[in-house]
């Protein structure tokens, strides 16, 4: 099955509950914690944490992170989208 994904397009390689407040909005506060990879447009890595309580998501900071981290964050992105997701 082929795989649609821009290497460009935010994918989540681990999800964890909430734990802190990453995003300093309380409106998105007490569900999970989805960590985010990809390829800047500039080049390098960047990693984000989507922090979202079914209702509301927000952001915490972007930060780069080396090749080697980011590709194997990446490959495991690729390894964990739902079959629907790969179309």
């Amino acid at each position: 099955m082929a795989d649609n994904h821009k290497k460009s397009d935010w994918l989540t390689y681990a999800t964890y509950g909430y734990t802190y407040d990453v995003a300093q909005d309380q409106r998105s506060a007490g569900g999970v914690h989805d960590h985010e990879i990809r390829y800047s447009e500039n080049g390098g890595w960047q990693t984000r944490i989507a922090q979202s309580n079914g209702r509301h998501t927000a952001y915490g900071p972007i930060e780069a992170v080396d090749d080697a981290t980011g590709q194997a964050f990446y490959d495991t992105a690729l390894q964990n989208l739902l079959p629907w997701m790969k179309q």
